[in-house]
């Protein structure tokens, strides 16, 4: 029993990877102003990545010296099976902030006084279509980056059609930002 601090340990390195990377994923996901967390996401990956590795060696080193104590080789099999989950919850989140860091997110804002009608979003990325949008009514749309470059908003208000520039240089990174349509 006098190893159960280095269990407890263990079970500190398989947790503290997945609740404070989960949390530094969500902020950069409901708030990206806040800037460059995913380099402190980074960051943590390469802290927690010797974390995990020491407490899987740590609860082997428990489970070598308590191999008649049936109960603590259980604790630390669940310790182990713990770490090992941060391995698909890193794989996820490394897939969709990939998706995140390369869409911006823009929320169009009808200012024009009136609706407006075929608005279509192209440019440096996917083409995007909405059929319609009501006086001061606004609709977020996810904005997949392919190259640098522009993005045009073309619309029809009171049968003339429009054209403007939404961002004269748009480059990856996962903004979001809301751009009003004025007449």
């Amino acid at each position: 029993m006098k190893l159960r601090p280095l269990h407890v340990l263990s079970l500190c390195f398989a947790l503290l990877p997945m609740v404070v990377g989960s949390v530094i994923f969500w902020l950069w996901y409901w708030v990206p102003e806040w800037g460059n967390l995913p380099v402190f996401g980074l960051i943590l990956d390469g802290v927690s990545a010797p974390l995990l590795i020491l407490g899987i060696i740590f609860e082997f080193f428990v489970i070598y010296k308590n191999k008649d104590q049936q109960v603590i080789q259980s604790s630390a099999y669940k310790t182990i099976a713990l770490s090992l989950l941060n391995i698909p919850l890193l794989l996820f989140y490394l897939w969709f902030g990939d998706i995140l860091y390369n869409t911006n997110r823009i929320t169009l804002i009808n200012a024009t006084g009136s609706d407006i009608n075929q608005i279509s979003v192209y440019g440096a990325g996917d083409l995007k279509h909405i059929e319609h949008l009501g006086i001061n009514e606004s609709q977020t749309i996810w904005y997949r980056i392919r190259e640098e470059g522009s993005i045009q908003l073309k619309y029809s208000c009171k049968g003339s059609e429009k054209q403007v520039t939404i961002d004269r240089f748009i480059r990856v990174g996962g903004e979001k930002y809301d751009f009003p349509i004025k007449p």
